[in-house]
């Protein structure tokens, strides 16, 4: 039997097919002229392993712990099936193989008549070196999907210094990229110059669907250490655009991005994560289920007087929020700092505040609705308390 689970740890194991060639890959001890099918005869570069893949099949492609390689360049190689998929992973014992892309992606696709479906990436640890903030594209990304594709896992990668940490789903229909896990992985320190474009650790765009990200730490992306300069409202740590579909962000930690720890343009489900230390952990354009997370200590938005919002409902017609702590602002104290703010900027909206809690907060609950007032909204069962303070905590993002 084949198949795809998880083991006691929860990590994700693929059974090999009675049929899976496994490629081996060593920039320290490999030879292109080896046949690559052991780990005593490993073949030297990725351009050479992946030749050894057959399209459509089980095989996997297996990277030296501790070597350093280049990019993928542009995958054009699928599994056979769901249970069946290509594994690019690790093997033997150390730090994750590093892939450094210099300046260009890790990973990408590209359309092609049968998709790039049925894929397992594992175990990866991606960086563009010779990135300097100035000195690449708009489209450079540590994994990139936005051809057609479906059923992608992405475990237990670190991807850190890209424009963009992970793109899934294009902005043109070059077909849906669906059925994607992204889970427990690092991403981390996306940024880039206004002349190249905004930079996120997470984007999905509007032919993304079925996109699940869990148990991941999504932290500091959208601008450098110590440059506050880069901290723009368009850089995020999770974007999530206008069409994806069926989006569902649960179980990670989100932290000191940008502005926004979660742009929801799409709308979907965000439940049991942990925020802190954005200046607006949630913002809301579609409907969505907001529940279980904690968000803590707020921080203010260079640019702008006083920003620390917890769930802020900015456009959407409809939001559940409930059981979620928010807690113990570091903004500045301006009338626009607010633990759920319900603001629906001239959009009917419609929607239920239950069983929360918000404390220490200048404004627990905001409601600014110009234009057009709510429709129906149920406040029910929240326990608020708003503190006033004339000053920000002295450290705000240490």
């Amino acid at each position: 039997m084949f198949a795809v689970g998880l083991d006691s740890a929860g990590w994700t194991v693929v059974t090999p097919a009675a049929d899976t060639r496994i490629v081996y890959v060593s920039s320290s001890s490999g030879n292109d002229g080896s046949d690559g099918l052991s780990s005593n005869s490993a073949v030297a570069t990725i351009a050479k392993g992946r030749s050894l893949l057959r399209d459509g099949s089980a095989d996997w492609l297996l990277l030296k712990r501790g070597d350093t390689f280049g990019s993928f360049g542009t995958w054009n190689r699928r599994g056979r099936s769901a249970d069946e998929p290509m594994l690019i992973g690790a093997f033997g014992n150390g730090n994750r193989p590093i892939i450094d892309s210099g300046t260009s992606y890790g990973i990408s696709t590209v359309t092609s008549s049968q998709g790039t479906n049925n894929i397992v990436i594992q175990s990866l640890d991606f960086v563009p070196s010779s990135y300097n903030h100035f000195n690449a594209g708009a489209d450079l990304a540590g994994i990139r999907f936005t051809a057609r594709g479906s059923n992608i896992t992405i475990e237990d990668c670190r991807i850190r210094g890209y424009k963009d940490n992970i793109v899934i789903g294009g902005e043109t229909d070059v077909g849906t990229v669906s059925n994607v896990l992204i889970r427990r992985n690092v991403i981390v320190d996306a940024h880039a110059d206004p002349s190249i474009g905004h930079a996120q650790g997470i984007y999905l765009g509007k032919f993304a669907a079925n996109v699940t990200i869990e148990q991941n730490i999504i932290d500091h992306n959208g601008w450098r250490h110590g440059v506050d300069g880069d901290r723009v409202g368009y850089n995020h740590n999770i974007y999530s655009q206008t069409g994806a579909a069926n989006v569902v962000v649960r179980d990670n930690v989100i932290t000191r991005a940008s502005f926004y720890g979660v742009k929801f343009n799409s709308g979907g489900t965000i439940t049991g994560n942990f925020f802190a230390r954005n200046s607006e952990s949630i913002y809301l354009e579609r409907d969505s289920l907001i529940a279980d997370n904690v968000i803590t200590e707020a921080v203010d938005m260079p640019g702008f007087a006083g920003w620390g919002v917890g769930i802020n409902t900015q456009k959407t017609p409809s939001a559940t929020i409930r059981h979620n702590l928010i807690t113990n602002v570091l903004s500045a104290t301006a009338s626009g700092v607010a633990g759920i703010q319900l603001f629906n900027n001239s959009t009917p909206f419609s929607g239920v505040i239950e069983d929360n809690i918000v404390y220490s907060w200048r404004n627990a609950l905001l409601v600014n609705t110009p234009g057009n007032g709510p429709d129906s909204v149920v406040i029910r069962n929240n326990q608020f308390h708003a503190v006033y303070s004339e000053t920000a905590a002295a450290d705000q993002r240490s």
